[in-house]
C-alpha cells in the first residue's frame, strides 16, 4: 500500500497516510501570561491532536515573575491537562521551583510541598492513569520519582529533571543554600545514572526521546565544570552533554532530545556532533503552540499545532 503524508497530514491523491510507530504531543514554558491562558483554552481538545498517544510537558508551567502557589501552579496544571486527552508525563521548569525565591518563596519547599504533590503523588502520575497502557511499562527512578522512562511503539523515552538557573545552582535567595547545593548534586548524580540505565534498556529500542526542561546548549564555555567544591561561575550541564553524547553515538540509532526553556522554535540535526541525534527546541516561551511528533520509517517528523509554522531547520549555537 502507497502511504504518502504531506506537511500538516494533507493526504495525497486517494493515498492513506503512513502510520506512525509513536505518535506523541510535546510542549511546554507556559502559559506566562493571561493571552497565553486564552491560547492553552483555545488549544484544548483541538482536532489536530486527536489520537496523540500521551504528552509530554516539558516544564515551566507559569512565568518566573509570579508567586509558587498551589493556586498558581494547580490552576496551570488543569490548563495543561486539558490540552491533549491522553495520559501527561512532566518533568519541573526552572519557574516551577527553583525561581520561586524571586518573589519570596523558599524553592525547596516549593518542590517538596507544592510541585512534588501536584505532579508525582501515585493517583496524578500517568503510570495510574486509566488511559494509559500497560505496554509502555512506566518505571521511575528511585529517589527520584520525575525521572520516568517507558516504551510506546518500539521508541523509548525517558525524562531527566534538569533545570536552567544553573541547574538550581544561581539565585538562591531564600533558604539554606548548602542543603540547596546538596540537592542539586545529588540531582545530578542521578540523572547520569539515569541516563546510563536508559540507554542500557533501550538496546532492543527502534528509537529514543531524553526529554528535560533546560536548553541543554547553554553550556559555558572555558569554565570549570560545577561539583561540590565549584558552585560558581562553573558550566552546570557538561558532565551530562559529554556522556549523553557517547551514549547516543554507541546507540547508534535515531535519538530525540526535547527541551523548552529558550526560543527560537527549531530542530538541530546532528546534536553534539552526532549524526544520529537531534534536538528539538520546542514551543513555549512566547512561542506558543504544541509540536505532535511522530515517528514514521526510521525518522521524526513535527507537525505544529496552534501556530502558523513548523519548527526551523536550524538551530541557534547557543541558547540564551
Amino acid at each position: 500500500m502507497n502511504r504518502v503524508v504531506l506537511a500538516g497530514g494533507v493526504l495525497a491523491g486517494l493515498s492513506l497516510p503512513a502510520l506512525a510507530d509513536v505518535d506523541f504531543v510535546a510542549f511546554g514554558d507556559m502559559p506566562y501570561n493571561a493571552e497565553q491562558v486564552g491560547r492553552m483554552k483555545s488549544l484544548a481538545h483541538h482536532p489536530a491532536l486527536e489520537g496523540a498517544s500521551f504528552a509530554i510537558f516539558y516544564g515551566d508551567t507559569k512565568s518566573g515573575g509570579t508567586r509558587c502557589t498551589v493556586a498558581e501552579l494547580g490552576g496551570n496544571k488543569k490548563l495543561i491537562e486539558a490540552i491533549v486527552d491522553a495520559p501527561l508525563f512532566f518533568t519541573p521548569g526552572d519557574n516551577d521551583w527553583t525561581d520561586c525565591d524571586r518573589k519570596g518563596d523558599d524553592e525547596l519547599k516549593v518542590l517538596d510541598t507544592i510541585l512534588m504533590p501536584l505532579y508525582f503523588r501515585p493517583e496524578a502520575r500517568p503510570e495510574n492513569d486509566p488511559r494509559a497502557k500497560p505496554e509502555w511499562q512506566i518505571v521511575r527512578q528511585g529517589g527520584q520519582l520525575e525521572n520516568a522512562r517507558w516504551t510506546a511503539g518500539g521508541t523509548m523515552f525517558a525524562t531527566f529533571h534538569i533545570v536552567a538557573t544553573g541547574n538550581g545552582r544561581e539565585e538562591i535567595k531564600i533558604g539554606d543554600k548548602p542543603m540547596n547545593f546538596a540537592r542539586v548534586d545529588a540531582r545530578d548524580a542521578a540523572n547520569l545514572t539515569w541516563l546510563a540505565e536508559t540507554f542500557g534498556a533501550a538496546k532492543d529500542a527502534d528509537s529514543l526521546v531524553l526529554t528535560m526542561h533546560t536548553d541543554p546548549t547553554k553550556t559555558r564555555d572555558g569554565l570549570p565544570v560545577c561539583d561540590q567544591t565549584i558552585r560558581s561561575k562553573c558550566d552546570p550541564y557538561r558532565p551530562f552533554l559529554e556522556a549523553l553524547g557517547e551514549e547516543a553515538a554507541a546507540f547508534g540509532k535515531p535519538v530525540l532530545v526535547i527541551h523548552g526553556d529558550t526560543n527560537p522554535y527549531c530542530v538541530q540535526d546532528g546534536y553534539l556532533g552526532v549524526t544520529n541525534m537531534q534536538r528539538l527546541n520546542g514551543t513555549g516561551d512566547y512561542e506558543p503552540g504544541v509540536t505532535r511528533v511522530r515517528f514514521i520509517d526510521g525518522t521524526f517528523s513535527f507537525q505544529p499545532v496552534g501556530r502558523d509554522s513548523g519548527p526551523a531547520a536550524t538551530c541557534p549555537a547557543k541558547g540564551e
